[in-house]
């Protein structure tokens, strides 16, 4: 929960700044902790997100993300990374829309079972 209170501005922001590289980063830490947790329906929307603003990016920062994540993708991977509907900002935005909606829906399913304890 810490870290979608602490990314979730954060990532609205960048993305009012079309920086494609930081929407990528706070994505991919979404994509992260909600795996650990089992948040599946936040993980495959962060997932998304950050396969938008990797397409998004410009040339030259490309190179040292997709560098790192090439290293731990599968070929499988690869290939889903450059399928789907062309990457826009448009696309990004509903993407973060849902991301944002599916971390409510997370957070208020976690506050609940907290309370019910």
């Amino acid at each position: 929960m810490r870290t979608t209170a602490t990314n979730r501005p954060k990532l609205a922001d960048a993305l009012a700044r079309r920086d494609w590289t930081e929407v990528h980063s706070l994505a991919h830490r979404l994509k992260g902790a909600s795996g650990y947790i089992a948040g599946e329906r936040v993980n495959a929307a962060a997932h998304a997100l950050q396969k938008c603003a990797a397409r998004l990016m410009p040339a030259d920062a490309k190179s040292s993300v997709a560098e790192a994540a090439i290293e731990f993708a599968t070929s499988d991977e690869l290939v889903e990374a450059h399928s789907g509907p062309e990457p826009s900002e448009a696309l990004a935005t509903a993407q973060l829309n849902v991301l944002f909606r599916c971390l409510d829906e997370l957070v208020g399913e976690i506050t609940a079972r907290m309370a019910g304890t």
